[in-house]
């Protein structure tokens, strides 16, 4: 007999401010929701394996989300709450990565708190409940994920990947997935060199040059100097790929 799903207390964000722009707000529930989701995908391995119910209480800037299972066991709902709870705390106070927390995590939390930082909320007050579980979420928030994602130091070396994201912004943006931490790193590149990643798209290759690097030795880009496609079989033309960007 299938388990019945555990009711859960929900994650309540609350804004200390009586009104605010409409793109702000939604701002605000996007990257709430974003925090919610992505933290409890991780800690599932499941995508959608937590659906969060979100209802907005009348006359008030309070966002309430429910985590209900989908894909997963009530034990699971549970450990995905707590990796929530305990890892805004920790951004809080230390500029750490939390257990569960990806890049994208840590985006949408810089982004909660930079609603905050850049002063359009006179309060300078963000809070998230939980029971009876308070965390505040300030500036020192946004400066800790900033320390987490920003690359502190760099040496020359090498990454290994596959190419899997081309940007076409202005300029061209080469960017490969890296299979040894399995994050994406931006590659600055030019010339011939960017025209042989951009040839080797979906293709694996090493990419040497001076790389930069996370805090915790994650790299985050690199200044291309080489370039090494991997396997055999017929490469997608410039032209080819030039079609896909513009798809």
């Amino acid at each position: 007999m299938k388990k019945k799903p555990i009711s859960q207390s929900p994650m309540v964000l609350r804004l200390q401010e009586d009104k605010v722009p409409a793109d702000r707000f939604l701002k605000l529930t996007q990257h709430f929701l974003g925090v919610l989701r992505n933290v409890s995908d991780e800690v599932t391995g499941k995508k959608n394996g937590v659906v969060w119910m979100v209802t907005a209480q009348s006359g008030s800037m309070i966002i309430s989300a429910s985590p209900e299972a989908r894909k997963v066991d009530n034990v699971a709902v549970s450990r995905a709450v707590v990796a929530i709870r305990n890892g805004l705390q920790e951004l809080e106070a230390k500029d750490k990565r939390p257990p569960h927390f990806s890049d994208t995590s840590l985006y949408h939390a810089r982004e909660l708190a930079a609603l905050v930082t850049n002063g359009s909320m006179k309060s300078g007050v963000i809070t998230i409940r939980h029971d009876r579980n308070l965390q505040k979420i300030t500036s020192h928030t946004f400066a800790n994920v900033n320390g987490i994602l920003e690359a502190s130091w760099n040496e020359s070396g090498s990454v290994e990947g596959k190419v899997t994201v081309l940007t076409d912004r202005g300029r061209l943006e080469v960017q490969i997935d890296d299979l040894l931490t399995g994050h994406t790193i931006r590659c600055m590149v030019s010339g011939e060199l960017e025209q042989k990643l951009i040839e080797a798209f979906r293709r694996r290759v090493v990419v040497s040059g001076n790389v930069h690097y996370r805090k915790d030795g994650i790299p985050v880009k690199i200044e291309v100097s080489g370039v090494r496609v991997l396997g055999r079989g017929k490469l997608p033309t410039f032209d080819e790929v030039r079609g896909i960007l513009n798809k």
